[in-house]
Parts: C-alpha cells; sequence; structure tokens
C-alpha cells in the first residue's frame, strides 16, 4: 500500500519529533502542567514590572525606576513591603535627573531591592508632595514581586 505522503515528509516529522522529546527531556520547554507556561526568574537585575507580577530567585535584584518632575515638589516614597522577603539595595529612593541640564526637569525615582528568600510581597509606591500629610496621592505604584 502507497504511503499518503513522500518518505522524506515522514521522515522530517519523525526527527523533528525526537528534537522536541530530547529538548522536553532537557527541560528546555517551559512546564505546560496547566494551560499557560509558568513564569521563571530571568538571570541577572530585573526590572519590576508595574501593576504586574515580578518572579525572582534568593540573590537576584530587583530594580524599580519612577519617573517624575523635580520641580513640582511632588516625591516618590515607599508605603511598605516585607523585609523578610526583600532587603534594601543600592539606590534606594536615589532621584536622578533624566534631562540634562534642565533644572527642575523630568527626574527618576530609582530603587533596588535584594530577594532574600522565598515567599511574596507587594511593594506600593505613592507619589505625593511630603509637606500635604494625610491628603492622597497624586499617583500610586503597585509592585507584586514572588521569590521562588
Amino acid at each position: 500500500m502507497p504511503l499518503p505522503f513522500p518518505a522524506s515528509v515522514l521522515k522530517a516529522a519523525a526527527v523533528g519529533g525526537l528534537a522536541i522529546t530530547a529538548l522536553a527531556a532537557c527541560g528546555s520547554l517551559p512546564d505546560l502542567g496547566g494551560l499557560a507556561p509558568t513564569a521563571r526568574p530571568a538571570p541577572g537585575p530585573v526590572a519590576g514590572v508595574r501593576d504586574g507580577e515580578t518572579v525572582l530567585r534568593p540573590g537576584q535584584t530587583l530594580t524599580i525606576a519612577l519617573p517624575g518632575n523635580a520641580g513640582t515638589g511632588y516625591a516618590w516614597r515607599l508605603e511598605g513591603f516585607d523585609a523578610t522577603v526583600l532587603t534594601r539595595g543600592e539606590p534606594f529612593g536615589a532621584v536622578v535627573a533624566t534631562a540634562a541640564n534642565r533644572p527642575g526637569g523630568p527626574a527618576e525615582t530609582r530603587w533596588a531591592f535584594t530577594a532574600a528568600k522565598r515567599g511574596q510581597t507587594t511593594l506600593i509606591f505613592a507619589y505625593a508632595r511630603p509637606w500635604e500629610a494625610g491628603s492622597r496621592p497624586a499617583e500610586t505604584a503597585r509592585y507584586s514581586v514572588t521569590v521562588r
């Protein structure tokens, strides 16, 4: 009985299937135990995901840069986090001008944290004027962090 496909097509499909099996055995494919691949920590410093989840391994550095304007009196402040999951790094709340030779121009407030141990924490930042105690911040930023 003749084959429905040329032998070269069947041979290519068999080789491709073996390659996928080999990759899966090496752990190079995402774990598809559920419907979506699992999030895996990236190597090296990781930029935080605003209003999303950031996944780290113990010892990794999380970096966050929040935009602002140096001339308005507003400043970013950290409302709190679980210091057993993340520890303070450097820079921690440093304001850096993003436009050269523009006093009062755009700036970033930069934060760094080190993943200390497995767990979950949420970083909440508020953009407000320090002398306006009790007033609502002009803006907030949330970062959910999971250390695996």
